[in-house]
């Protein structure tokens, strides 16, 4: 029984985005991972198909980086509206924020 995966000809394999991705957290990109692949005796991915991970990646990282950089804005709001005790509005059609202190007045800045 054989158990390996086969794919038609042009589809991706995880393990080629692996490749890529190490080879871009390395710094050494294409060129050393068909280095790599020379010296394991192992074919290497084309440019095409290298670039084509390498969109793939870079899309993924961007998602995350702004899922993340949009929690860490949220959590430095909420300490900074904590430790100021503010009560802050946005006004989400402009944009504006306004900050009112919760021991004055309305309006007080």
């Amino acid at each position: 029984m054989d158990n390996a995966m086969t794919v038609d000809r042009g589809r991706s394999f995880d393990v080629n985005r692996r490749a890529v991705y190490h080879s871009l957290e390395t710094g050494g990109g294409y060129e050393s991972l068909s280095s790599f692949c020379a010296i394991m005796n192992i074919p290497s991915l084309s440019k095409q198909a290298c670039s084509a991970q390498v969109e793939i990646i870079l899309a993924g990282q961007e998602i995350e980086a702004h899922t993340e950089l949009s929690k860490a804005a949220e959590q430095l709001h909420n300490l900074v509206k904590v430790k100021n005790n503010l009560n802050t509005d946005v006004d989400e059609e402009n944009g504006d924020e306004r900050k009112h202190l919760q021991r004055g007045k309305k309006g007080d800045l």
